[in-house]
């Protein structure tokens, strides 16, 4: 009865860790064909909330990656274990039967532990490579990210200093309001025409300093505002303040100090930053999308898809091999009802994570 027991647990564990190993696949297929996407329209017409490069940072920088992999790392951890276990009952019952199949049996459980322990820590050390990537200031996202919260910050100061109201000229039919501007750009990119529901996804997106992502970076792009872009200017007390001739920053930098800490996008022990001298030195990198994009996958390692490739083929091959063990030890209506069980936890997990 404990051999069943234990069977059928490892098999739970080996299902939940697929499921997770699946979600990775997915995000990281979804991210090179988001990126391959991008350069067969040559980036044209991409709202920034559409770049590969965006989606990525909102990813990789929040919760849900970060449980993703601890989930996975706890799963991989548990499944070794278990593996290490049978190694060393199969260990005994040689030491006390000695029986040439049994050494057989053990020679090729021990290469697969290996294979698959060397497989999944690569996986997790890739992902820690990101996560070094992640603090380190120098990373191409990073500085992006950072730019990018800046500017949404330094153009809406708080209720009364912002640019809402300012004309924004983004083609040559239309002259609107920069708050005209997003909400005709919202209700393109939801397919709104519900004026509550757009400003209601507005103001949310003010609140997180997030509003810029319904605007066009691409400078070849028609949708783009270059006047602007090319000399971006601040509203403080219903004056215009351009950003590289601002004097006096240490207020700005304050607020905005305040509010990335806000956003954890930096914590609050960070080493002092000039954040205006800092979005001047890099404004670039948000205009630039082409090369940036390029540069950001770089960063983001692809060595990880050959790795969960591998991962998915040995996760494929333990799960075959205990369900056939299963179905020698248990009446073929049990084993008929744990494959039933097994399915529908995997499908409704499976349709819960990636729906």
């Amino acid at each position: 009865m404990i051999d069943k027991i234990i069977l059928f647990i490892l098999l739970l564990i080996l299902i939940i860790n697929s499921l997770f190993i699946i979600k990775l696949k997915w995000y990281n297929d979804y991210f090179v064909k988001n990126f391959d996407e991008c350069f067969k329209t040559n980036n044209k017409f991409l709202y920034e909330i559409e770049t590969y490069r965006y989606k990525l940072f909102n990813f990789i920088y929040n919760n849900e990656y970060k449980e993703l992999i601890e989930e996975f790392k706890y799963s991989f951890d548990f499944i070794l274990i278990i593996l290490y276990l049978i190694l060393i009952l199969f260990g005994y019952y040689l030491y006390v039967n000695k029986d040439i199949n049994k050494i057989i049996i053990i020679i090729i459980i021990l290469i697969y532990v290996i294979i698959f322990k060397y497989n999944g820590e690569n996986i997790l050390n890739e992902y820690e490579k990101i996560e070094e990537k992640k603090k380190d200031s120098k990373n191409i996202l990073f500085k992006y990210y950072l730019v990018y919260k800046i500017l949404n910050i330094i153009l809406y100061l708080n209720q009364n200093d912002n640019i809402m109201k300012e004309k924004f000229q983004n083609d040559k039919d239309e002259d609107l309001t920069f708050s005209e501007l997003l909400d005709k750009n919202i209700s393109k990119i939801y397919s709104l025409t519900d004026e509550l529901r757009i400003n209601y996804i507005k103001k949310n997106a003010i609140d997180s300093y997030d509003y810029l992502k319904f605007i066009n970076f691409n400078i070849d792009s028609t949708l783009h505002n270059n006047d602007f872009f090319k000399n971006i200017y601040i509203i403080i007390d219903g004056e215009k303040y351009y950003i590289e001739k601002l004097n006096y920053t240490d207020n700005i930098n304050n607020i905005i100090k305040e509010k990335l800490i806000k956003e954890n996008i930096i914590k609050e022990d960070a080493s002092k930053i000039n954040f205006i001298e800092f979005f001047i030195e890099n404004n670039k990198i948000l205009f630039d999308i082409k090369n940036s994009n390029k540069d950001i996958l770089k960063e983001y390692n692809k060595n990880i898809q050959n790795f969960i490739r591998i991962y998915i083929i040995l996760l494929l091959f333990i799960i075959y091999v205990l369900l056939h063990l299963v179905y020698n030890i248990i009446n073929s209506k049990i084993y008929i009802y744990t494959i039933i069980i097994i399915s529908i936890i995997l499908l409704t997990t499976l349709w819960y994570n990636l729906k």
